[in-house]
Formats: structure tokens, C-alpha cells, sequence
């Protein structure tokens, strides 16, 4: 039964014209154009920056961060709760804490802590973007101290029903 349903197919696939070239033409084309359109790279991350530090050296990694094609610094909140208040309002997508002390504890041999609080609503966007930010300290963290920089990813995901 099943051989016959298949010998029926082929047969249907060799009297039409057109179906034979869209059994090519679509996979090829799936194959060309779904590269440049789906692209997980993500650019102009707003970034919330809670300064406890105001040191040099937190002033530089703001600096740095401002100037990466990937992010845009939105703004310097005076305090975390403050900062996640635009996140929630939608005027900035992620949140950079850096602690007091956080130079002097570099210099001090003693890790320091950064926080990095992406909006998970935007899973790729969050997820890609507090990669990208923890990427762009590490490679650097010679240049500043010997010790390592420690990262506390917080991920908040809230329900928005719609009213």
C-alpha cells in the first residue's frame, strides 16, 4: 500500500511544471536570505548606570560602556530602585551597578562585585546584552588590577496584564 502511494506522488511530481522548482528554489532561498534577516546580534542596549563608586575608575568603565556600538548609556540613577524604575517604565533596558569602595577594593586585591539587571521581557535582549556587558569588563580587568571582577546577574521578570 505504501509503495504504491508513493509511486503515486512521484508520478503527480513529474506531470506539474512548477512544483519541481519550488522543491528547489525554496530551500535555496531559505538557505540565502534567513542568514541576513535573522540575526541574534543585538545593538543600542539602553543602559541605566547606579555610580556608588565615583571613582576614576568607574568613570572609565562608564566611558567604556557609552562607547560600545552595542550599548547607550541612558542615564546615572543615584540609587538601585531608582534605576529599575526606568527599566520598568521602558526607558532603559538594562541596569550596571557598581558598589562603593569598588576601585579601592581592586586596587586592594579583593574582587569587585558588579551588578548587571537585564529585563528579562526581552529574553534575547537581556540575555545577550548582560553577556555582552560582562564581556566588555573581563578582557579589560588586567589592564586595571590583577584580581578578577565578580558579576551579580538579577533577572526580573514582571507580568504586564493588559488592562
Amino acid at each position: 500500500m505504501l509503495s504504491y502511494l508513493i509511486k503515486k506522488e512521484f508520478k503527480l511530481l513529474a506531470r506539474n511544471k512548477i512544483v519541481p522548482g519550488m522543491l528547489v528554489a525554496l530551500p535555496l532561498m531559505a538557505m540565502l536570505v534567513f542568514p541576513w534577516a535573522a540575526n541574534q546580534e543585538i545593538r543600542n542596549v539602553r543602559v541605566e548606570v547606579v555610580d556608588n563608586d565615583r571613582s576614576p575608575l568607574s568613570s572609565r568603565i562608564v566611558d567604556e560602556i557609552g562607547g560600545s556600538a552595542y550599548f547607550n548609556v541612558t542615564g546615572m540613577s543615584e540609587s538601585y530602585p531608582d534605576a529599575l524604575r526606568k527599566v520598568d517604565s521602558g526607558q532603559a533596558d538594562m541596569v550596571f551597578v557598581i558598589p562603593p569602595d569598588f576601585e579601592k577594593d581592586l586596587v586592594a586585591g579583593q574582587p569587585g562585585p558588579v551588578q548587571i539587571a537585564a529585563n528579562a521581557v526581552n529574553g534575547t535582549k537581556g540575555t545577550l546584552g548582560s553577556s555582552y556587558l560582562m564581556s566588555m569588563l573581563l578582557p579589560s580587568r588586567s589592564a586595571r588590577s590583577t584580581s578578577s571582577i565578580r558579576r551579580l546577574t538579577t533577572r526580573c521578570s514582571w507580568y504586564r496584564p493588559s488592562s
